[in-house]
């Protein structure tokens, strides 16, 4: 597929349609400066996707429409269309973009998305990269470039970009891995815990099951043991009381004769008894009485009390309440008036905010029409200035030929002066001549001796030289490599490159945080021999993020949290435990080194840190001298040695060597910066030595130079003279004759010079009047510009008070709206709390009433209870009195009765003996069925048990239930959920396998990516170099070129060097070679990256500025040898030769057009 033409419209400076025919090998695109020649580059990259609007020399996507001019209105529209062609026929790909911003691509007319327009091309066999441009001065960028930046050319040819992207992507996703592995480990801690803790619950749990089981069981034994007993024994007691009850019977048969004679006897006395037993009764009545009315006047009487605390309660909320609501009340007023002020406010916002915005409409269109102008200006302003710098260019150039007149006609009467003078001083030099002749001999053979030895002297200083500028030349490079990594080394100290994803958050929002100072490894300096030891030591520290004080790091934690950017430790300075104990005597024993804490400084104000990471850890020399020290001082704290290895304070030791290069530890870098900061102080102190030493030696060579021309000077004139000595005899004559001759050429040749020398100033008056006239206009345009100018930058700077104010008033409406929600939300909570205090005190009202009355209720019923009290005493009084009349008379009665029941109270005495067996029997019986009774329900089956075995069983229940009881609180729910908190941390446990897994998948996916990276990069390099050789060996005739990689553990961390050796010459560096060699050097490898980039076409933008015309003879060659495509814009005649097609751009009017030019013009 090639391409085959160029379509332009309303693209730039292109206001009008510009058709470029393209060549299936080499176009060429001529034209003067600020013709619009770049402009057809910048279309080219415009139209296939180009999104950087720097790379295509614009500001906004707008810019690229032409805009318009005095004589050419505005373009609606930019379009650019590339027409290709391939075995299927004619394909175009368009872009175009209307003034208004709407932009679209379109494949063969139809419109379609630039992916689509990719695949296309990929589809075709074309990678990312359709086009190569090569822009102005890349070749100057190429040759001077630094070997890593070479080396990044190269990677983005290379494609070692998706790579970066692939192992970018991957370090992210092990970041979140690592940020999940953690948040899964904390969960798992704090999961792992509280299943330690339900453990033992559930243990206890299962302890009270396995209690209770066997208790159930035991209880059955015992129980069903003891009702089976006492059963039986309540059966025999059952027939033992009935036999007792039947002899009862026949003895009260006896009483019952004696008691019915004494029962006459005692008829009377009991009438007076009875009528004495009535009054106890009654007063018994009446004490009862009594008694009930003392509880009931207790009862009401504490009810009385709590009634009236309620109605005390009751009131005091209600007075709460009323006051609630007062306050609430005069909060909604508050509201209300502020709500009408923030109204107020906002419209006035509103009404200001307008105006600004409509005067900011007024300001920008005067700006856009003051602006059109100010450019028609300076337009003219640029004709004026070229058309005076002709003028002045051409009176200079006169002026200059006037000055070569005067000088060819002083010198030509001085020639005459001299011949005349010549012709008289012939005769008088022949006789001078010989005497001298004798005398010039000897002063020509010393002056060659003296020539001999000044140019022995010159080769030795020569030598001399070369050597420091060998010498200075591997300073300058090696000053070059230190200061490029001393660069890349605070970059990434800078950037917290090798941070942890969180640490680098955090500094890159460090204005943030107020309080955040910086991490460990930046704020500790030590000598760089302990630098292993240091990084032992630290560890994971060196990441540990220092802060002023907690709240600082309560700050940064929330940050991290809130952007789940990871974790981080902080180090407050106003919480560690900064604590530093010596130790006595080590500081005398063999191999020690120091205390680590005081072996670093730190800046003044952080002079706890030391300590606090260190504390009293000590550095020795060796392990040998570590081990000794732990055993003799049992030293709690860690020792390590100056190589890393260490004992811990509980004696473990640690040590070895990996294969990591310890160069890029987070410690290493800054102890590598520091190094290099003093090689290079050492080094430019050198340079300063050679360079004395290179201008000593320069200042005895000129001097020596200056010797030998004037020996040389003088030898020549001694040998002029010996000749003319010799000749001047036989040319006497002749001469005369010829100084004859040359006095009329010269008075001819002085009056020819004259006329031209008069013609010349007339010139010079005439462009002299053109030139200030001129200079009048162009002083009055630079006052107009100078005038426009003005006012432009004061609406800009207008417009830009007008943004700021806009903003501002924006940003207070915004404040202002957010205000006025918040106190409407406050109102419509008043109103809510005030319809509840409203409510609750209408119901307060109500249980207020309602207790007053049942307190006057209670009051009433407490009064009518004491006066019924004092009547119950009255009659008591009463009764009393008639009991002791009717005594009298029971006296007399009682002692004839008294005969009668001694003998009764005989046999009631027998009776009561049996009646007492009876009672007994009938209590052992109570007491036998209260022990049935006690026996649960669901323990009543017998069981057949030893009766001695029951004491055991009871003891082995009694310790069971004690059992029970030491377990305390038990839930039986714990073991149901322990049971899920197992099942829980199982499977965290398998999520965290799973995220090691992971990250171990992702590690080994970034170590695959890196050697898959080096792969590609080694292979396009291999590619590159082979080309490079070749197109070296074509443009250097006999001479070899190539590139190598510098040393380097990494060849994507190294840098490349271009060697070049001529033909018959030593290889030299590239920076060795002239400004022409260098050009041509950096188009072959121009060329060379361009066969391994394969495109459709490449494009070369006056990548010839720098070569002469031999070289530009060398690369019009290559560019003839070429099977791709060229687009060549170039001032250069022979590159011109190279095409078969060449387009010419010219500007009228601020228009850029495209002429063909004919070949045989540009060869005329």
């Amino acid at each position: 597929m090639v391409l085959k033409e160029i379509i332009i419209k309303g693209f730039k400076s292109f206001a009008d349609l510009a058709n470029l025919e393209i060549s299936d090998r080499v176009t060429v695109v001529v034209g003067p400066n600020g013709s619009g020649k770049s402009n057809v580059v910048d279309a080219i990259r415009w139209v296939l996707g180009e999104q950087s609007m720097k790379e295509i020399r614009a500001q906004e996507r707008e810019d690229v429409v032409f805009w318009g001019n005095e004589k050419k209105a505005p373009a609606q529209s930019a379009y650019v269309e590339l027409v290709f062609e391939d075995s299927t026929g004619h394909i175009s790909i368009a872009r175009e973009l209307s003034r208004d911003g709407a932009s679209k691509y379109l494949l063969n007319g139809d419109v379609t998305r630039l992916r689509d327009i990719r695949d296309f091309l990929m589809s075709r066999g074309f990678g990312k990269s359709t086009y190569s441009i090569i822009g102005q001065g890349q070749i100057d960028k190429i040759v001077s470039a630094t070997p890593e930046a070479l080396r990044m050319m190269i990677e983005e040819i290379a494609g070692i970009g998706i790579y970066r992207e692939k192992k970018k992507e991957a370090l992210s996703k092990l970041d979140i891995t690592q940020a999940n592995l953690n948040r899964v480990s904390d969960v798992l801690f704090e999961v792992d815990k509280n299943r330690k803790s339900l453990y033992l619950k559930a243990k206890r749990a299962e302890r009270y099951v396995e209690y209770s089981t066997e208790l159930e069981g035991l209880k059955r034994d015992f129980y069903g043991g003891v009702y089976k007993i006492e059963s039986q024994k309540l059966a025999d007691m059952e027939n033992y009381f009935t036999d007792l009850n039947r002899s009862l019977k026949e003895r009260l048969k006896s009483l019952a004769q004696l008691e019915m004679n004494w029962s006459t006897l005692k008829e009377e006395f009991n009438r007076i008894d009875a009528e004495m037993e009535n009054y106890t009764k009654i007063l018994e009545e009446f004490k009862t009485r009594e008694n009930q009315l003392l509880e009931i006047k207790e009862k009401f009487t504490k009810r009385l009390n709590e009634l009236e605390s309620k109605y005390i309660e009751v009131t005091t909320r209600t007075d709460m309440l009323n006051d609630e609501s007062a306050s609430l009340k005069n909060r909604y007023e508050e509201i209300r008036l502020i709500l009408s002020k923030v109204n107020e406010e906002l419209s006035e916002t509103e009404r200001v905010l307008s105006q600004l915005e409509m005067e900011k409409q007024s300001i920008y269109t005067q700006y856009s029409e003051q602006e059109k102008e100010i450019l028609k200006k300076k337009q003219e302003y640029e004709e004026i200035e070229k058309t005076l710098g002709k003028i002045n260019n051409e009176i200079s150039r006169l002026n200059e030929n006037n000055q070569d007149i005067r000088r060819r006609v002083e010198m030509i009467q001085s020639q005459r002066n001299q011949k005349e003078d010549r012709k008289i001083e012939l005769e008088s030099e022949i006789n001078d001549l010989e005497r001298h002749l004798l005398e010039i001999v000897e002063k020509e053979n010393e002056l060659v001796k003296e020539l001999d030895t000044i140019k022995s002297t010159l080769e030795e200083y020569n030598r001399q030289k070369n050597a420091r500028n060998s010498q200075l030349e591997e300073l300058v490079r090696r000053e070059k490599e230190i200061r490029a990594e001393i660069d890349v080394i605070r970059r990434q100290i800078n950037d917290y490159q090798g941070f942890g994803h969180a640490v680098r958050k955090i500094f890159e929002n460090k204005d943030t945080f107020k309080g955040l100072i910086d991490v460990v490894a930046n704020l500790i300096d030590f000598d760089k021999s302990l630098s292993t030891a240091y990084e032992i030591l630290l560890g994971g520290a060196v990441q540990h993020v220092v802060v002023s004080s907690a709240e600082d790091g309560k700050q940064i934690i929330e940050f991290l949290k809130n952007g789940e950017y990871g974790r981080a430790t902080f180090i407050p300075l106003d919480l560690i435990d900064a604590a530093f104990s010596p130790i006595s005597g080590v500081e005398n024993e063999a191999g020690f080194v120091g205390y680590a804490a005081k072996l670093i400084t730190v800046p003044k104000e952080y002079n706890l840190l030391p300590a606090y990471l260190f504390g009293s850890d000590i550095i020795v020399d060796n392990m040998d001298h570590a081990i000794q020290l732990k055993r003799k001082y049992n030293i709690r704290s860690r020792i390590v040695t100056i190589d890393g290895e260490l004992i811990s304070g509980k004696g473990a030791m640690s040590g070895g060597r990996s294969k990591e290069d310890y160069s890029n530890s987070l410690i290493a870098r800054r102890v590598r910066l520091k190094t290099l900061e003093t090689e290079l102080k050492d080094v430019e102190e050198n340079k300063g030595v050679i360079e004395n030493e290179i201008n000593n030696i320069s200042e005895e060579i000129k001097q020596l130079q200056g010797n030998m021309d004037l020996v040389r000077e003088e030898l020549a004139n001694i040998s002029g003279r010996s000749l003319s000595s010799k000749r001047v005899l036989e040319e006497l004559q002749k001469s005369l004759k010829e100084v004859t001759n040359e006095l009329s050429d010269l008075i001819k040749l002085e009056a020819e010079y004259t006329g031209k020398y008069e013609g010349n100033l007339a010139r010079i008056e005439t462009l002299d009047n053109q030139s200030k006239e001129y200079e009048e206009k162009r002083k009055v345009l630079q006052v107009d510009v100078s005038e426009f100018s003005k006012q432009l930058d004061k609406h800009r700077k207008k417009l830009e008070e007008l943004n700021e104010s806009i903003a501002t008033y924006r940003a207070e409406l915004k404040s202002l709206s957010e205000r006025k929600l918040q106190y409407s939300a406050e109102n419509d909570r008043i109103n809510v709390r005030l319809d509840e205090i409203a409510e609750e005190i209408a119901n307060s009202k109500s249980v207020t009433l309602h207790l007053e009355e049942e307190i006057d209720s209670t009051k009433k019923f407490l009064l009518e209870n004491q006066r019924e009290l004092e009547t119950l005493k009255s009659t008591s009084q009463d009764v009393f009195a008639g009991i002791r009349e009717r005594k009298s008379g029971k006296e007399g009665k009682l002692q004839q009765l008294q005969s009668m029941e001694d003998d009764i109270s005989r046999q009631k005495s027998d009776v009561e003996s049996m009646r007492e067996r009876i009672h007994e029997t009938d209590l052992r019986l109570q007491e036998i069925r209260f022990k049935i009774s006690n026996i649960p329900e669901e323990y009543r089956t017998p069981v057949d048990v030893e009766p001695e075995s029951l004491d055991e069983l009871n003891q082995r229940i009694s310790d069971l239930e004690n059992k029970c009881k030491m377990l305390g609180p038990v839930d039986l729910n714990a073991m149901d959920e322990y049971k899920k908190v197992e099942e829980e941390y199982n499977e965290l446990m398998k999520q965290k396998l799973d995220l090691e897994d992971a990250k171990k998948k992702l590690e080994e996916l970034i170590e695959q990516t890196d050697i898959q990276a080096r792969e590609q990069f080694l292979k396009t390099f291999n590619q590159i170099n082979t080309s490079f050789k070749g197109y070296i060996e074509n443009l250097f005739y006999g001479g070899t070129g190539g590139m190598r990689l510098i040393e380097d553990n990494d060849v994507l961390e190294a840098g490349i060097e271009i060697t070049i050796s001529k033909a018959g010459k030593k290889v030299q560096r590239l920076q060795l070679l002239s400004g022409g060699e260098k050009a041509l050097v950096g188009i072959a490898l121009i060329m060379a990256m361009l066969e391994a980039n394969k495109g459709v076409f490449y494009v070369l933008d006056e990548v010839d500025a720098p070569l002469d015309d031999y070289n530009s003879e060398k690369f019009k060659r290559l560019l003839e040898h070429e099977d791709s495509q060229f687009i060549v814009i170039t001032h250069n005649k022979l590159i011109m030769e190279a095409g078969d097609i060449v387009h010419g751009v010219t500007m009228v009017d601020g228009v850029s057009k495209i002429i063909q030019v004919k070949m045989e013009e540009i060869t005329a």
